[in-house]
C-alpha cells in the first residue's frame, strides 16, 4: 500500500500549496521538489522584481552587451558557423514567405517606425544622404504617409460599395 505523501508549503503553510497549485522542480531538494508552493514563489519573485528593477535592468544590460560581443566573435571568427546561419536564415524564407511579408508588412511598413520613414525619404529625394535626415523630416514625412494612407483607404471603401 502507497503513502499519498503530502508537503507542505514553507511560506503559507498550506499543504499542496496555496489553491492546491503544487511546488516547482528543484533538483538538489531531498524530496526533488522546492520548499515554497508556486504561488507564494510568484508573489516572491514580483515583489523581488518591483524591488529590484534597476538591479534588473542593469544586469540584462550587461548580459545583452556580452552575449552579442560574444555572438558576434563567434560570428566573425567561424566561417563554417557563418555559412550554417546563413543557410538556415534562407532556407527559414523560402520555407515561410508569406508568413515573412505579414511580419515585415506590420514590423516597418504599417508601423512606420523612424527607419522605415528616413529610408522612404532617402528613397524618394535621391540626393538625401542617411546621416542628413533629422527628426523634424522624419515626423513630416511620417504625418504624410499616413494621410496618404488614410486617402488611399477612403477611396478604396468607397470604391468598393460603388461595385
Amino acid at each position: 500500500m502507497l503513502l499519498e505523501y503530502k508537503k507542505r508549503c514553507s511560506c503559507c503553510r498550506e499543504y499542496g500549496g496555496k489553491d492546491g497549485c503544487g511546488f516547482c522542480i528543484r533538483r538538489v531538494a531531498r524530496d526533488g521538489l522546492s520548499s515554497t508552493c508556486r504561488k507564494c514563489k510568484s508573489i516572491y519573485e514580483k515583489i523581488y522584481r518591483k524591488n529590484n528593477r534597476e538591479k534588473i535592468k542593469k544586469y540584462r544590460a550587461l548580459y545583452r552587451k556580452n552575449d552579442w560581443e560574444r555572438a558576434k566573435e563567434r560570428y566573425n571568427s567561424d566561417a563554417e558557423y557563418r555559412l550554417k546561419v546563413k543557410a538556415k536564415v534562407s532556407k527559414y524564407y523560402h520555407k515561410n514567405k508569406e508568413a515573412v511579408k505579414v511580419i515585415h508588412a506590420i514590423r516597418y511598413r504599417d508601423a512606420l517606425t523612424n527607419s522605415y520613414v528616413a529610408q522612404q525619404i532617402i528613397q524618394g529625394s535621391g540626393i538625401i544622404k542617411a546621416e542628413d535626415v533629422t527628426p523634424e523630416m522624419i515626423e513630416l514625412k511620417r504625418e504624410l504617409l499616413t494621410f496618404h494612407r488614410l486617402k488611399r483607404r477612403l477611396s478604396d471603401g468607397i470604391n468598393s460599395t460603388r461595385d
